[in-house]
């Protein structure tokens, strides 16, 4: 029998671990990835029980630097200092 482009896809992914790409999957594989991804990343955030930006305020307020508050929530550092400078005001 032969495999779909999705189940091959699937296959080469799984066993070589590279990123999806529209060069080596179908757009379809990729959009579907994309979305897989981003749902574990929105429980992974919410496993805290609160947004980013208020754990961020947390951390901030007990003295963590940027470059930690970024590393403990999984964010850019860019993102992190936002943070930081929006929640001075």
């Amino acid at each position: 029998m032969e495999r779909s482009d999705d189940q091959l896809a699937d296959s080469y992914a799984k066993s070589f671990k590279e990123p999806v790409s529209t060069l080596t999957h179908s757009t379809a594989y990729v959009a579907k990835h994309f979305l897989q991804w981003r749902e574990k990343q929105q429980v992974k955030s919410n496993s805290y029980g609160a947004s980013k930006k208020e754990i961020a305020k947390d951390l901030f307020g007990t003295g963590y630097s940027v470059s930690q508050v970024a590393k403990e929530l999984g964010i850019t550092y860019a993102n992190a200092h936002y943070y930081k400078r929006s929640l001075a005001c």
